[in-house]
């Protein structure tokens, strides 16, 4: 459990990095991807490491909602999907450097890195809730961050 809330951790430090970073595009976007690069290695090794049989139990964190804990679990299950979420993150965090030209692509491209890691980090979130109000918040995120990812493209024709 610990590799994933590494995880979740470089992906909010990739994300606010990025958004501070936002009028260095190159720059942004290779903090950015370097810090996806790392949370998906931690993604891989939580999900190998539980896969092997070294279950840890759920983590509670306590929140200002006053809906009980911010619960996450990891499970045999769960372990799988976050296994493919670290393997294609990585695949995708080292494809983006070189589809968006090093940050010199067109404006839309200052939005993608904030928003990339924003939504693997849903992901994560997603699979690893372990009640369902983090389930929901995590669904939500995943949804809003890859509607964003999908219309930055819009004014391409070929997009």
């Amino acid at each position: 459990m610990s590799m994933v809330l590494l995880a979740l951790l470089l992906l909010a430090f990739g994300a606010g990095t990025s958004v501070l970073l936002a009028r260095r595009r190159s720059v942004a976007l290779a903090a950015a991807l370097l810090f996806s690069v790392f949370a998906s290695i931690a993604c891989v090794a939580g999900a190998l490491q539980t896969l092997r049989g070294s279950l840890s139990g759920p983590s509670a964190f306590h929140w200002l909602l006053p809906l009980g804990e911010f619960r996450l679990a990891l499970d045999g299950l769960s372990a799988w999907f976050l296994l493919m979420i670290g393997i294609v993150g990585l695949a995708t965090a080292i494809y983006s450097w070189g589809y968006l030209q090093g940050g010199k692509g067109s404006d839309a491209n200052r939005a993608y890195p904030p928003l990339f890691c924003t939504l693997l980090a849903a992901m994560v979130l997603t699979v690893c809730a372990g009640d369902a109000l983090v389930f929901l918040i995590g669904w939500e995120l995943t949804s809003l961050s890859a509607f964003f990812l999908v219309g930055l493209n819009a004014q391409d024709p070929q997009a």
